[in-house]
């Protein structure tokens, strides 16, 4: 609900953004946002069975540096996942014989997607949820891609766990600043943005436009 309403609220901003979002973007290297297209609940196909990677948002935006992929994971008091499940438990679940070869299969792809690193501690959803955004700019034949985490008052745990995913990419874990990382992909690079950004609670008026 939050999400839903920061965002629908944001058309009467010039960026088109959360005023958060547009500033973490604009004091950048990205330089000034403008919200060209969002599609909430946006799923972004994965290789293998499985469901897709459902973004909580994700935007289309045009900056300074030209147009950007945005994939949006928003939190409140619910982890990454169940129980934040890492990626190295992910890889042991499932329920058939075809599970272990398919996950593995499955997180091949989704390597192809994000810098290099050691992500066995990271939970497996910051993981495919990153991926998406930079499956899109790729999809798209974009050079730039962001991926952020938009929290609405999320506990220390959760940020600790997005520290472990900014740890693998050898990047500082800091609230509210965006930092570039680059991921090959065949012949050409994307170059990747990962935030955490600390979001408002709806005022009762600002949820009242959204009813």
């Amino acid at each position: 609900m939050e999400t839903a309403v920061i965002w629908e609220n944001a058309v009467e901003e010039a960026s088109g953004l959360p005023v958060p979002i547009a500033e973490i973007i604009s004091k950048s290297s990205l330089g000034a946002p403008k919200l060209l297209m969002a599609v909430a609940e946006h799923k972004v196909p994965l290789e293998g069975e499985g469901g897709a990677s459902q973004c909580d948002v994700w935007a289309l935006l045009g900056t300074d540096v030209g147009s950007v992929s945005l994939s949006v994971e928003a939190k409140a008091r619910e982890s990454f996942g169940k129980n934040n499940e890492s990626l190295s438990t992910w890889l042991q679940g499932g329920t058939s014989k075809r599970s272990p070869e398919n996950r593995r299969g499955r997180w091949e792809d989704i390597q192809r997607y994000l810098p290099q690193g050691d992500y066995d501690n990271v939970p497996y959803q910051i993981l495919h949820r990153c991926a998406a955004g930079v499956i899109e700019a790729d999809r798209f034949g974009l050079k730039n891609a962001v991926f952020l985490v938009q929290s609405f008052g999320a506990p220390d745990s959760s940020f600790e766990m997005y520290s472990l995913f900014m740890n693998a990419l050898n990047l500082p874990a800091e609230k509210n600043k965006l930092y570039f990382s680059e991921v090959g992909i065949e012949d050409r690079t994307i170059r990747l943005g990962v935030g955490w950004v600390d979001c408002p609670f709806a005022s009762d008026s600002q949820m009242a436009r959204c009813l």
